[in-house]
């Protein structure tokens, strides 16, 4: 398994327990269809973590995709990287 992959893998974890500690009041809190309702941001969060994730290590595969009129294919990657990972991080927190 390649480091990106064990990476991705790594953050989609971590994001899942985290979203799991951190909704667990909610949880209890809610019955009927509302229980999956409150679980619904934190499985957002996971997809979003493993895509910041993948942005971070893999950038310069990645940076290939940003068009060449664009200057700093490198920056915008990381940047992209970084917008993702402070929305799952939003997410899991409820902020």
């Amino acid at each position: 398994m390649s480091v990106v992959t064990s990476g991705m893998i790594g953050a989609g974890i971590a994001a899942l327990v985290a979203g799991l500690f951190l909704v667990r009041a909610r949880f209890a809190a809610a019955s009927g269809a509302g229980r999956v309702l409150v679980l619904g941001p934190v499985f957002e969060a996971v997809a979003l973590a493993i895509f910041a994730a993948e942005h971070f290590l893999a950038a310069r595969g990645l940076s290939a995709v940003v068009p060449r009129w664009i200057p700093g294919a490198l920056f915008w990657t990381y940047f992209v990287g970084t917008a993702l990972l402070a929305a799952s991080i939003s997410f899991i927190a409820w902020r």
